[in-house]
């Protein structure tokens, strides 16, 4: 009867097209994932109690989740499924709130040029953005449930929106923020006019290398009722901007929605911020009662932790100097973030506490030299359980990029002393690749990779 069944799958399988080549190795050796070991550094001991989760897909029709208990052995045991139709797994919406940008502006001044341009006629000019307009001109972008929409900072509405309407709360957050031009900030600008009755027209604009730009990127984090957010005031060149025109001064702001309406007549400036700071993130913690943000503040790394409800700093933990041309890269987990510095490799972890503070459990080296570089660069899955923290994800491929067609992972635990085990995992769903070298079967777009210790040693 079994193989009975394991026919009509595969023949269901043969009418998809090109599936069943992966599908028929599966078969051979049943339904099972077999996990291969190698043991690359450290002790495997550091490991035990650690749980992992892979669902591997093969064309959204073949499907393989497997748990992987790593003890003095490895054991693993494998659910599989069949669709003769293709399943999809698509990872839950996520919002990225709003975003500012200050425009150029230089429209006007190109369309002055195309006046002064005879039809054939091709001109460039620099012009200064100054003596075009006195404040930058705000594109936004809303990105929350309900409402994705956007207004460009050089769009005039020949009408009068509505209140309660989208297009008046874009045009409402775009006015709150006047920030002076740059004096010195200036485009090159490149016209061409076209012969014949209609004149066409076409233009390029060119950043000066001779001059400094405002950009005005934006950290923003959408929660259940609110968009809290703020932007890095510095020019490229590492000059504040003029901040003295929007309302209430320059620190975090509030945007409050629900449903499919923004609130943009009650957006306000709620908790202040010196503008030297350079901002390096923001965002907020599992349950959303309260926002991280990470910033420089002379020279030191700080985590800032503020309380939501009356938005007043409940910790500022300092993690580490930061030289001048610091990168650095930001990993959320299971009770806890770390934080690789790319200029000295060195891996900071943060980890929460009982009572919801923040401490620094690790400040050390990232990855031992001779292992190469730190492999956890893309989308990892980390856990931690007080006393361990261990990374997990997918082998990148021969180039060093992540390989969306792999089933291979590789796992790092970390002690308190620093790296205590790495070693990676094939896995035998890598057989048989396509007409591009890709495997045919990959993880499923939707937590494809699942990490957690066993819950007798968790704290």
């Amino acid at each position: 009867m079994r193989k009975a069944a394991i026919l009509t799958a595969l023949l269901l399988v043969l009418s998809i097209g090109g599936v069943c080549v992966a599908a028929s190795g599966v078969y051979e050796a049943r339904d099972q994932v077999v996990l291969t070991e190698t043991v690359v550094y450290g002790d495997r001991a550091a490991a035990n109690g650690l749980t992992v989760g892979l669902n591997i897909t093969c064309a959204d029709h073949l499907f393989w989740d497997t748990t992987c208990t790593l003890d003095a052995q490895i054991q693993t045991r494998t659910e599989y499924s069949f669709s003769s139709s293709e399943v999809s797994k698509p990872r839950p919406r996520v919002y990225s709130g709003i975003s500012l940008d200050a425009t150029s502006g230089s429209e006007l001044a190109k369309l002055e040029l195309y006046n002064s341009l005879e039809p054939g006629e091709e001109k460039s000019a620099v012009i200064y953005l100054k003596d075009y307009m006195d404040y930058y001109p705000i594109s936004v972008s809303l990105d929350l449930p309900g409402i994705t929409q956007g207004i460009e900072g050089s769009d005039v509405p020949d009408w009068d929106p509505n209140e309660g309407t989208s297009y008046y709360a874009l045009l409402k957050i775009r006015d709150y923020f006047k920030i002076p031009v740059l004096e010195e900030e200036c485009y090159k600008i490149s016209v061409w006019k076209g012969e014949g009755n209609n004149g066409s027209y076409s233009s390029r604009t060119d950043f000066s290398s001779e001059s400094d730009h405002f950009s005005m990127k934006t950290f923003s984090v959408p929660t259940g009722d609110a968009c809290y957010f703020t932007f890095d005031a510095h020019t490229w060149n590492g000059k504040l901007v003029d901040l003295h025109e929007i309302p209430g001064g320059y620190g975090i702001y509030r945007l409050p929605y629900q449903a499919d309406e923004v609130d943009a007549d009650a957006l306000e400036m709620v908790y202040p911020l010196d503008p030297e700071i350079k901002l390096l993130g923001l965002f907020s913690n599992e349950d959303q009662t309260r926002l991280l943000l990470h910033a420089v503040e002379n020279g030191k790394y700080i985590l800032t932790v503020i309380d939501l409800d009356g938005m007043t700093t409940l910790q500022k933990l300092e993690i580490a100097e930061w030289p001048e041309d610091q990168g650095w890269q930001l990993y959320s987990g299971d009770g806890c973030m770390a934080v690789l510095l790319s200029r000295e490799q060195e891996l900071a972890v943060i980890a929460e506490t009982d009572d919801g503070d923040y401490e620094l459990w690790y400040m050390g080296d990232a990855w031992p030299d001779e292992l190469g570089s730190f492999p956890f660069r893309w989308e990892p899955v980390l856990t931690f359980d007080g006393e361990r923290l261990a990374f997990a994800d997918f082998l990148t491929n021969e180039y060093g990029y992540y390989d969306y067609y792999t089933c291979d992972f590789a796992l790092a635990v970390y002690e308190p002393s620093g790296l205590a085990y790495y070693g990676e995992y094939g896995n035998s769903l890598n057989t048989g690749k396509d007409a591009s070298g890709n495997h045919r079967c990959r993880g499923c777009y939707y937590d494809p990779l699942t990490v957690s210790w066993a819950a007798e040693d968790q704290n």
